[in-house]
């Protein structure tokens, strides 16, 4: 979320609402797995799905799908 606040490349980053859809989402993306906690490939594995229509690249970036944008997120933050 913060990545997407503050890289210059997206003109609006992840909202809070849009935080919460990708917290619940993996809540149910790990139940579905058959987990009662969330690990990070929850967390990748649901956000092209619930962030991808909620990013918007800068008007450099400003072609560039969201999925697009999900995808330099992902690959740009480490996952520890």
């Amino acid at each position: 979320v913060q990545f997407t606040r503050d890289d210059p490349m997206y003109f609006t980053g992840l909202s809070p609402r849009g935080a919460l859809a990708t917290l619940q989402s993996a809540r149910a993306w790990a139940f579905i797995q058959n987990r009662q906690y969330v690990i990070p490939e929850d967390i990748q594995a649901v956000l092209p799905s619930v962030a991808g229509h909620r990013l918007r690249g800068s008007a450099e970036f400003s072609g560039q799908s969201g999925e697009v944008l999900v995808q330099k997120v992902l690959n740009a933050v480490d996952i520890i």
